[in-house]
This record gives structure tokens, sequence and C-alpha cells, in this order.
């Protein structure tokens, strides 16, 4: 993130077609999600290795939504569950 983020959006600005700047905002998380999901399909062992390290996580860490969302993207096979639900143990 480059500071352009507060509470959980981020803000930016891009010229429409008639060439006026306009500003427009999304979620920080659905980026996460976004980048997530490229990250997935692009390197699925690297991402499960990921998913492995991420599911050690304190149970306490704010931010558990973002965690539980990476756990939801598929990284190619169902292979990331047997791996989640054995790092869990």
């Amino acid at each position: 993130m480059d500071g352009r983020a507060v509470d959980g959006l981020h803000t930016s600005t891009r010229e429409n077609s008639k060439g006026y700047c306009e500003s427009y905002q999304v979620l920080v998380y659905d980026m996460i999600m976004e980048d997530a999901q490229g990250y997935a399909q692009g390197s699925p062992n690297l991402y499960r290795d990921a998913l492995v390290l991420y599911s050690n996580t304190s149970p306490n860490d704010t931010h558990r939504e973002i965690i539980e969302g990476l756990t939801r993207i598929r990284a190619g096979s169902n292979m990331v569950d047997r791996i989640l639900s054995w790092a869990r143990r």
C-alpha cells in the first residue's frame, strides 16, 4: 500500500473518457483477495506454502477475516484443504 488507504478503503484517481479526473475507492480486503487469486492460480505450490504459514498465526490476529478469506481461495486442487486440515492439528 502506498499510504492512500484509510479505514480499510484505498482511494485513487483516474481520468475518465471525457478527460476529467474522478476518484474511486476499493476495499483493501478486495484488493488483497484479488492479488491472492492471481498468486493462487499462477503459483499454486507457493500459495499452499503461504497458507500453511498463515494457518499457524495467532487466533488473536486483529484481521483474522483476511486469513480466512485467503483460505477460501482455491489454489488449483483440494490439496489446500488437506494441508490446512493437517496444519491445524
